[in-house]
């Protein structure tokens, strides 16, 4: 159980016990996370940003 749900179970049971019933604890809706695409793909980038060595300058080495 996470801290929050047994704050929760102490907080209703003191209400219970003083007989004062206030507003039920708010209920919040589920987050939604958004995933977007990306425009270009990165591999694509490093490639082309990469300088290639040429045939003859990997011959000589």
């Amino acid at each position: 159980m996470t801290e929050t749900d047994e704050r929760m179970k102490k907080k209703r049971k003191i209400q219970e016990e003083s007989g004062s019933n206030a507003e039920p604890a708010q209920v919040f809706p589920p987050r939604v996370v958004c995933q977007f695409r990306q425009k270009t793909a990165i591999k694509n980038e490093v490639s082309q940003s990469k300088p290639d060595l040429s045939t003859d300058v990997l011959a000589s080495v």
